[in-house]
């Protein structure tokens, strides 16, 4: 199941529903290399934020059709609410020009597996 998470300021949240409170999940991120930011975050659940982000290299930027992987499979199995429902949000500290020209500075794909 994938969630785009996009727009012109430095966060944006995205929801996965109907997810099965009995299963394992683990979620990756890619970011868009894009406006040029910093000390990229990304959070789970209520606020929990995952340590395991790989920030982006300064090379990530004005390259619309490349993407670098933020995560790899974390598990946010626990991050799963008993309604099926997984928040998820991304904070990008000081985004630069929108080199895409979408008006999306920020774009995350999250990706979650069962």
């Amino acid at each position: 199941m994938t969630q785009v998470c996009k727009g012109p300021s430095t966060t944006c949240t995205a929801k996965f529903d109907n997810l099965p409170h009995d299963r394992v999940y683990t979620l990756s991120a890619e970011i868009q290399c894009n406006g040029k930011g910093s000390d990229v975050q990304i959070t789970a659940g209520t606020s929990d934020t995952i340590q395991t982000v790989v920030q982006p290299p300064a090379s990530c930027v004005d390259s619309c059709n490349d993407y670098h992987r933020l995560l790899s499979n974390v598990d946010i199995t626990s991050y799963v609410v008993v309604s099926g429902e997984l928040a998820v949000k991304v904070l990008r500290h000081s985004v630069g020009t929108d080199h895409c020209g979408a008006g999306d500075n920020l774009k995350v794909i999250f990706i979650v597996r069962l």
